[in-house]
């Protein structure tokens, strides 16, 4: 994942690269996330199999044709794990754009191929994750596995939360197959 701006509104955006070996234009995309901290917000991707020259080199255009509706957060501070196998990527964490946390957590995904999100409800963990935002993460398609270390929790990242704005130590794993999210280390 980068970070980068996009040459035409000066935004900036998050992007998570999916690569294959399949010809299709429908999983030869690159898709990525554009969030900042206004409400502009964008689902936005590149088919890398309709290139333009430009300047004598291959680019692709940047398409924001994606649908993100109403019931989908606009974050800012999460992590995008790709899943490069199954043609998706896993939103983890963030804070809230409009200031609050809005809801009981539930993981999201968004299914590349198919221009759709599945909600995957709350995680059945005992205690419910800490959710935070600008923690560290990765996802690696090869094991199907997300991982998110640390981050800040604040009212902004988690429904209910009061008290002041924390660092958090939570270690937590996701299995993009079984949908299972597991805290796996805390030194709280």
């Amino acid at each position: 994942m980068t970070f980068a701006e996009d040459s035409h509104t000066k935004q900036p955006f998050l992007t998570t690269s999916f690569t294959s070996t399949a010809a299709s234009p429908e999983v030869c995309r690159q898709a990525f996330l554009v969030t900042d901290r206004t409400p502009d917000t964008w689902l936005a991707y590149h088919d890398l199999n309709n290139l333009a020259e430009r300047g004598g080199d291959l680019w692709s255009d940047l398409n924001i044709s994606l649908s993100k509706n109403d019931s989908i957060p606009s974050v800012h501070g999460g992590i995008l794990w790709g899943d490069s196998v199954n043609k998706r990527f896993y939103l983890f964490g963030g804070e809230w754009n409009n200031g609050f946390s809005q809801g009981t957590y539930s993981l999201l995904s968004y299914d590349i191929i198919y221009d759709k999100w599945d909600h995957f409800g709350t995680p059945d963990i005992t205690p419910l994750p800490k959710i935070a935002s600008y923690g560290a993460g990765v996802g690696i398609s090869e094991t199907g596995m997300g991982y998110y270390l640390g981050g800040w929790i604040s009212n902004a990242s988690m429904s209910g939360w009061t008290g002041d704005r924390t660092m958090s130590s939570n270690f937590y794993t996701n299995s993009y197959d079984s949908g299972k999210l597991r805290q796996v280390a805390s030194l709280s």
